[in-house]
């Protein structure tokens, strides 16, 4: 199936405790393909995210579940479901990072022509401290719209 030219707006938030979150807002092009038992996004991450060389691929799946690929120079893949913990690898330029994480919420509503995704978990690695990081990705088809 062909995909579809989107719009995506990217509202990233990180903070520990009880600190004031950072935040990075960026707008992107990407893509949108819907198959049987999933909806996919595409786009390449921007300079300001430090993962300028990295492809990011959301999988929102039938059941709820939200997947999340990084490919490129920082490779990832974290599986989101609220409420369930996760151990993961990320291969970053300076080596391997092993991390787990917390689900709070992984929720998606997917229209043909604009959607809204919203993920917030907590990040733990390295004996750190946890990080929260909420993501919000909203999309809005291309095609016909007047840019």
């Amino acid at each position: 199936m062909a995909g579809q030219d989107v719009r995506l707006h990217i509202v990233g938030k990180q903070w520990e405790a009880e600190d004031s979150p950072q935040e990075i807002t960026v707008t992107t092009q990407g893509r949108l393909y819907r198959r049987a038992n999933e909806t996919v996004l595409t786009y390449r991450e921007s300079e300001d995210s430090g993962m300028g060389l990295t492809r990011t691929t959301l999988k929102i799946l039938a059941d709820g579940g939200i997947h999340l690929l990084r490919t490129g120079e920082t490779q990832s893949k974290m599986e989101f479901v609220a409420g369930d913990r996760h151990m993961t690898q990320m291969s970053t330029p300076l080596g391997l990072l092993q991390m787990g994480f917390y689900t709070h919420e992984a929720k998606a509503e997917l229209g043909d022509e604009r959607g809204d995704i919203r993920i917030r978990y907590s990040l733990d690695y390295s004996n750190q401290d946890s990080v929260n990081i909420s993501l919000h990705v909203e999309y809005e088809r291309l095609n016909g719209l007047n840019d």
